[in-house]
């Protein structure tokens, strides 16, 4: 325990430290405190100010996110020699305790972080990312794989580019725009935190629901057992969401597209950066010759009353 990380502890009025302990060995920069408490260093004030605010606001909502404490002079941060410290409470759960019957509850929860969220736009004076998988189908994915001929089918690049209509139709928000279950802690099935906010997207909303399913589709083989679950999985995400904040038909259309889309943006990218694609076109075709299958409408997601 370094005499550093006591003084800084002290700014937030702990001065009884029993255990201070490095996320993990690699990370040297966050800490848990007591077990209780979970320290982070910022190098970058505008960083930890956008990260402050944003989980501040959330919670206000009643969003499961990070609670964060004031130091003695009642900042959310302390500053030693130009490092900046944040000290969080300490939240329950794991990543890997996420279960498919949970799924309804994640997407209600995914929800009111997007209400939440859409709020929290009108306030925000920061700059926002705003990304768009058809601008990046335009402007590099289809000159990519004609210049490097990658073994894409030629009707899945067209069944994208017939996407353009309804992209342009969907409405855009402040979203996750990483949301998989690495970004989220869970204990007994149930969301305990959202995770990872510092950088937020203006894209679709259905994009946190569908990349959450797109990263979970990597942990399954393709077995018929398998799949049918996955899909339960997606169609009860979809219900929960609908529950607290209704979807709209051309949002449940496009969802068919945008996994595809965004499957076949990553194939010339990863190429780009070195990596083999052989498994990621496999992933693209099985998308698309199942696309039907998760293809759903207002009626399948929408409960019996």
């Amino acid at each position: 325990m370094s005499d550093l990380n006591i003084e800084i502890l002290k700014e937030f009025g702990i001065n009884e430290v029993e255990s201070v302990k490095n996320l993990s060995y690699e990370d040297r920069e966050r800490w848990y405190v007591n077990d209780k408490y979970f320290l982070k260093k910022f190098t970058d004030l505008d960083k930890l100010e956008k990260t402050l605010f944003i989980n501040t606001e959330l919670y206000q909502a009643g969003v499961p996110v990070a609670k964060y404490y004031k130091t003695n002079t009642g900042k959310f941060y302390a500053e030693i020699n130009n490092e900046y410290y944040s000290l969080a409470k300490k939240i329950a759960g794991s990543h890997d305790e996420f279960d498919p019957t949970g799924a309804f509850a994640l997407g209600q929860n995914i929800a009111k972080l997007h209400t939440a969220l859409k709020q929290l736009s009108d306030k925000s004076s920061y700059p926002i990312v705003k990304m768009s998988e058809m601008h990046n189908l335009h402007s590099f994915a289809l000159n990519a794989i004609s210049e490097k001929q990658l073994a894409v089918r030629k009707e899945i690049t067209d069944y994208c580019i017939n996407f353009d209509e309804l992209y342009t139709s969907l409405q855009t928000q402040l979203i996750h725009g990483d949301l998989h279950r690495w970004n989220i802690l869970f204990k007994h099935g149930e969301v305990t935190a959202f995770l990872d906010l510092e950088i937020l997207q203006a894209e679709t909303r259905l994009k946190d629901i569908w990349y959450f399913m797109n990263a979970e589709l990597d942990h399954i083989d393709k077995t018929e057992e398998l799949v049918e679950k996955w899909l339960e999985t997606f169609k009860s995400l979809l219900s929960g969401y609908n529950t607290v904040s209704e979807l709209k038909k051309e949002e449940l259309d496009a969802l068919t597209y945008m996994l595809v889309l965004h499957n076949l943006n990553a194939v010339p990218f990863l190429s780009n950066a070195g990596f083999p694609v052989d498994k990621v076109i496999e992933k693209l075709n099985w998308l698309y010759d199942n696309k039907s299958k998760f293809s759903f409408s207002i009626e399948d997601i929408t409960l019996n009353e």
